[in-house]
């Protein structure tokens, strides 16, 4: 079964949003969000699972998560980073998300990660 994944960024030059891209192609649906306007398209459409690249977003991303777990209280949420620290792995966990980790180009790796998170 295929499934919609979307993921939260301000930055639609990223390489690791290439990367997802070519990742999702095979288990579903890929769609990209700025971070004003995922809640308007988490209205008009169901999700997966979320995706937030923490780097690329403008204000608090513990904020973030924990609107997107009110908007979607039973859809996956994880959080990737270039510089994960324990603080901000205890702060979006208490927020709602699934998994913190640091962004990665390695492909079976991220296959892996959106599985996992999928079941």
């Amino acid at each position: 079964m295929s499934k919609n994944i979307i993921g939260v960024s301000n930055n639609s030059d990223s390489p690791w949003l290439d990367t997802v891209e070519n990742v999702v192609s095979l288990i579903g649906y890929w769609r990209i969000s700025s971070e004003d306007e995922i809640h308007s398209e988490l209205l008009k459409n169901k999700y997966d699972l979320i995706l937030i690249e923490a780097s690329s977003i403008k204000g608090s991303i513990v904020a973030l998560v924990s609107r997107l777990k009110g908007d979607c209280p039973g859809t996956p949420i994880i959080v990737v980073t270039t510089s994960p620290t324990w603080q901000n792995a205890r702060d979006v966990f208490i927020a709602g998300a699934a998994d913190y980790m640091r962004s990665t180009l390695d492909e079976e790796r991220l296959l892996t990660l959106l599985s996992n998170a999928l079941r």
